[in-house]
């Protein structure tokens, strides 16, 4: 797995240079706008036309002169009158500073509906977004070495008593990490605008120290007969087991396309994620994640101010391994209704997302997600300037994660009341791409893992 992260930054790069090709490519055409020097005679607006001052009359009587046009398109030559009669005076040249029909090549027109280019406006980048933090809870079997009695009856003298020390399986509930909900990405908000987008995307997540919930049981008394005849007995003490950690990393890649003329849009998003084990460094559990279709709409769609409200649905289908618990094994579908909003203010912009996840099992948590950012494009190079690095857009993320059921201690699968932070940076790279760099950490306990590290490439097609 370790080759598979070097292949995705390897694609990353690759994907950024393409990105600063085209943009000099587009750069390299420019230069139809800078017209070289004419030679003297001809006309400077159309250089290979030669250039007619009006014609004199019939020798005898001289005719009136033509008059040349204005410069711009050269004057029709004036011509000779007959003996006597003035010449027909030229036909004055075309107004240059007269308005003109926009540029056929594209260069002077908006691009058309869906995704505006980086280069057009200052509109919102796409928010990075954050981790949700689910657990499920499931018995572990800790083993326990205890001594117990050991009490056989006797004839004439009575019964005997003698010790003996046996290794017992004690289970204890905890709760760790789902790490295939982790894996998953089925967040709207990850690496997500309310605006349809023509787009492909690579995410890469490092979760650091994922934290889930220890366990306890309580004083276990074990009598117990034996073959012999004799019955064994005694207590093994409360049993202790701490919550447990693991380090999670996540590669995930998608595209999107829209339809209805830029107000629609689909998605793909196809996770992998690997999981560390409990402590040693190794890897417990890796595959695919759960598969994620996420459709979006946009009421509004402004392409002046780049303002959006819009709204969709995100189904996840269960993909990815099931959810262990202690009554068994969840494998469920979650549908996700949503709606976010971009409203920009120039070079600085708010986007945020409101979301609800609804699973089809019961014992599953229906989790509400709210979302905030904001941003601000502090730089931003001209179109057709070239150059790799094309705009730098800081931003602050704001995430708030509620469970809506679910809440007690007995749930099969549980999730905390989390308020985590992100922060971040949108390079611009050329003029269809962006490379996204970003830091994760919850602010309200208990805190679900230590924090994240987010790399996101988009570009746009």
């Amino acid at each position: 797995m370790k080759l598979l992260r070097r292949l995705l930054f390897a694609a990353i790069f690759l994907a950024a240079g393409a990105s600063q090709v085209h943009a000099q490519e587009i750069s390299a055409t420019s230069h139809i706008f800078n017209r070289p020097a004419v030679p003297p005679g001809t006309s400077p607006y159309c250089p290979n036309v030669p250039y007619y001052p009006g014609q004199p009359g019939i020798p005898g009587q001289p005719g009136m002169p033509g008059q040349p046009g204005t410069p711009g398109q050269p004057g029709t030559p004036g011509q000779p009158g007959t003996p006597g009669q003035p010449g027909t005076p030229g036909q004055p040249g075309t107004d240059p500073t007269a308005p003109t029909s926009p540029d056929a090549s594209g260069f002077n027109q908006a691009p058309p509906g869906g995704t505006p280019g980086l280069a057009e406006t200052g509109m919102a980048k796409n928010m990075i977004g954050d981790f949700a933090g689910y657990t499920s809870c499931h018995n572990v079997l800790v083993p326990r070495t205890q001594t117990f009695t050991v009490v056989t009856p006797g004839g004439i003298g009575g019964p005997t008593t003698s010790f003996v020390t046996s290794t017992v399986l004690v289970p204890v509930q905890v709760c760790d990490v789902v790490a295939a909900r982790a894996g998953s990405g089925f967040k709207i908000s990850d690496n997500a605008s309310p605006r349809p987008e023509d787009r492909f995307f690579i995410n890469y997540n490092y979760y650091n120290n994922l934290t889930g919930f220890g366990g306890a049981s309580g004083p276990l008394g074990i009598t117990q007969a034996l073959p012999t005849g004799g019955v064994l007995s005694g207590t093994v003490p409360a049993t202790t087991v701490g919550a447990r950690s693991t380090d999670l990393h996540r590669e995930l890649f998608g595209f999107e396309k829209t339809f209805l003329d830029g107000d629609a849009s689909v998605s793909l998003r196809l996770p992998i994620f690997q999981q560390a084990g409990h402590g040693d460094g190794s890897f417990g559990e890796d595959g695919f994640g759960d598969l994620s279709v996420v459709l979006k709409y946009a009421v509004v769609n402004d392409r002046d101010t780049g303002n959006v409200l819009s709204g969709g649905l995100v189904v996840t289908a269960p993909t990815g391994p099931g959810i262990q618990t202690f009554d068994g094994t969840i494998h469920d579908w979650l549908i996700q209704p949503w709606v976010g909003t971009i409203v920009n203010f120039g070079p600085a912009y708010v986007v945020g997302f409101s979301s609800i996840v609804v699973p089809t099992d019961s014992t599953d948590v229906t989790v509400w997600f709210n979302d905030l950012g904001l941003g601000y494009t502090m730089y931003r190079s001209e179109p057709g300037q070239g150059g790799w690095l094309t705009s730098i857009t800081p931003t602050f993320e704001v995430h708030v994660t509620t469970p809506l059921n679910h809440r007690n201690d007995d749930a099969l699968i549980r999730i905390s009341d989390i308020v985590d932070f992100t922060a971040g940076v949108h390079l611009g790279i050329g003029e269809r791409s962006f490379l996204t760099f970003g830091l994760n950490t919850a602010v309200t306990g208990p805190r679900p893992y230590d924090f994240e590290g987010i790399i996101q490439y988009n570009f746009r097609f």
